[in-house]
C-alpha cells in the first residue's frame, strides 16, 4: 500500500526579496498518522488557559493584525505559547517518537 504525505510550505520574509534575512518552513505528514490527540491537546490547551480557538498565523498574531487586532499583547503570547503542545516528543537522542 502506498504512503500518502502531505507537504505544507510557508515562508515568510520580503515580497521584493530585498530582505537579509528568507525562511522557508516545510512541513510533512504522512497521513496515516492520526494528528487527533495532538489537535486535542492543543484545543484542551486552549481551553484551560481560557483562550480562543482561531487558526495560527505568525505574523497577523505578533503583530495584533486581522483576527488577533482586538487581542492584547500579553493574550497573543498565550496563543503563541500554547501552540508549543503540537511539538513532537523527543528521545533522548533526538528522534521523533515513532521514527
Amino acid at each position: 500500500m502506498p504512503l500518502e504525505l502531505s507537504l505544507f510550505l510557508d515562508e515568510s520574509g520580503s515580497d521584493a526579496l530585498d530582505s537579509k534575512y528568507y525562511l522557508l518552513v516545510v512541513v510533512m505528514h504522512e497521513q496515516s498518522c492520526d494528528l487527533s490527540l495532538s489537535i486535542g491537546k492543543y484545543e484542551d490547551s486552549l481551553r484551560e488557559k481560557g483562550l480562543p480557538d482561531i487558526p495560527l498565523h505568525a505574523s497577523p498574531l505578533m503583530n495584533g493584525k486581522d483576527g488577533y487586532a482586538g487581542l492584547d499583547l500579553a493574550t497573543r503570547k498565550r496563543l503563541l505559547s500554547a501552540f508549543r503542545v503540537l511539538r513532537p516528543a523527543r528521545d533522548s537522542v533526538g528522534a521523533t517518537q515513532g521514527d
